[in-house]
């Protein structure tokens, strides 16, 4: 079997992608899988080692911009050190698959955190989470 983590599903172009990272190094073993439903077979259409490459929430569609955008997080560092945002891009003729930083989220919203490595949000919510050492 597999040993996956901080998997997200998206449907785009009539097609469900399934993004995740595989174990051995879960944080560069980016692979997206295809499937024509849901709860199909799914099947792996772009395999990279890509750095911070673990989700950090959801992968969204942006209507406006027509963009697909996703978080995902930067351990460099240290575990859930900063929250990176990324836009996706495909050329699913030729299997090809990139991913242009767009921004990064320090960890400096709050004086008493060291990290961040969550985020997620909806029409009235914006859920961000924090790290921070409470005892010596």
């Amino acid at each position: 079997g597999i040993i996956a983590g901080d998997t997200n599903i998206l449907k785009f172009n009539n097609k469900y992608l399934l993004f995740t990272t595989i174990s051995p190094d879960m944080g560069k073993n980016y692979v997206i899988f295809s499937s024509d439903s849901l709860l199909g077979e799914y099947n792996p259409i772009f395999k990279n080692e890509i750095s911070h490459s673990r989700s950090a929430g959801m992968i969204y569609f942006d209507n406006d911009e027509n963009k697909i955008m996703r978080f995902t997080q930067n351990s460099g560092g240290g575990y859930g050190r900063n929250i990176n945002l990324k836009e996706l891009h495909f050329d699913f003729p030729n299997k090809k698959y990139n991913e242009n930083l767009l921004l990064t989220i320090n960890p400096d919203w709050h004086p008493d955190i060291f990290g961040t490595h969550h985020l997620d949000f909806n029409d009235k919510y914006i859920v961000v989470d924090g790290k921070r050492k409470i005892n010596d």
